[in-house]
């Protein structure tokens, strides 16, 4: 039984009386630069995109297949906090611990409105995106050497000092070494800078009518250089990929298959999953092209898990979304029925009153005679 006033036992019964007319109702009108949902193929869909700001001027920052949306965005906000808020002790990406996390989840909220989802799929998804963008402001603070105008000089005397010990030096060349890939200066993985694939492919599937790329145009998208002066793939890793998959279609088209599919030769060279439970090469989008890959390690019962998690993740998303939806029109619907009832009362009045006048008239005059 619903518990509450009269105002919310009727409003209870009227949204389970009438919620599948209240579904249908027709849309608000959009802006003329707003983007409808679409379909795009393998259970997914494009959003509109989402409002700028909120009442309190935070940004709509939306949780997706497990990472923040929009991607760049985000990023921003945690480069901003990162500036204002620098830990005494976190002078490398391994030493932003979870409290550091915490404090800068705090600081976060203050600028996205994450409200509409689960705070704790949220909050992983937060620490991921923390982590990586610390690692890059870290690496941007060293290549600067230079001291940014929010630390105090005592402060970046320390940092400074904690980057010149023996230990991090060892690791900072290892992994130099290892980005380098035997060239004189380090290639990017990919060549998309912050804006995530996922968001890549929602805006190629827009530029395409709604038709979602496949994942193979999308490789080539995000791996290769744009210069006038290069048009090779980004990296070593990236050339070898494009290589071993053109060489074997070419072996299929020897064969006498004529179709070739190169989305499935990727999946069947490179689709087993590694760190950060992604693709390599396919990055976020390895849950919209990839959904059911897996590592050779990765047992039936932890996929079996990872399945239901995001199940259950998705249902919460649906029923957040849903219940939204159905409150803002509601409000609507009860603001129209109040204007109506608004309306029809003041009409009666007004005829009382006349009706009064007319009486108390006619009363005067039987008095007066």
């Amino acid at each position: 039984m619903v518990r509450g006033g009269y105002a919310r036992r009727i409003f209870s019964s009227f949204i389970d009386t009438h919620l599948e007319d209240v579904l249908d109702l027709p849309d608000a009108e959009l802006p003329s630069d707003a983007v409808e949902e679409q379909d795009i193929g393998g259970g997914q869909r494009l959003p509109p995109p989402p409002r700028p700001l909120d009442e309190c001027g935070r940004k709509y920052i939306l949780l997706r297949n497990g990472e923040l949306y929009p991607s760049r965005a985000a990023a921003n906000i945690c480069r901003d906090i990162f500036h204002k808020i620098v830990h005494p002790d976190a002078f490398t990406r391994k030493k932003l611990s979870k409290a550091h996390i915490d404090i800068y989840w705090t600081e976060f909220k203050k600028h996205a409105n994450a409200e509409s989802f689960d705070e704790n799929l949220y909050r992983i998804a937060f620490g991921d995106k923390c982590k990586e963008r610390y690692g890059d402001y870290i690496y941007n603070l060293k290549q600067k050497k230079k001291k940014p105008a929010y630390f105090t000089q005592a402060l970046w005397n320390d940092y400074c000092n904690a980057w010149k010990t023996r230990a991090h030096v060892e690791a900072s060349k290892r992994s130099s070494k290892n980005r380098k890939q035997g060239r004189e200066t380090a290639m990017g993985t990919h060549s998309n800078g912050c804006v995530s694939f996922a968001e890549t492919v929602e805006k190629m599937t827009r530029e395409n009518n709604g038709r979602r790329p496949t994942f193979w145009e999308l490789f080539n998208k995000t791996h290769r250089l744009t210069q006038k002066d290069s048009h090779g793939m980004c990296s070593q890793r990236a050339a070898e990929i494009e290589e071993q998959v053109y060489a074997k279609a070419d072996a299929l088209l020897a064969q006498g298959v004529e179709n070739i599919d190169y989305d499935a030769i990727f999946a069947d060279l490179f689709g087993k999953v590694k760190k950060r439970k992604q693709v390599p090469g396919a990055g976020q989008a390895t849950s919209i092209y990839f959904p059911f890959a897996t590592s050779s390690s990765t047992s039936a019962a932890a996929r079996s898990a990872e399945v239901e998690q995001r199940v259950q993740e998705l249902r919460e998303q649906v029923r957040v979304e849903v219940t939204n939806e159905v409150q803002e029109r509601m409000q609507l619907v009860m603001q129209d029925e109040i204007a109506k009832v608004r309306e029809e009362s003041d009409k009666k009045t007004a005829s009382l009153q006349d009706q009064l006048k007319i009486l108390s008239e006619q009363f005067n005059q039987l008095t007066r005679g």
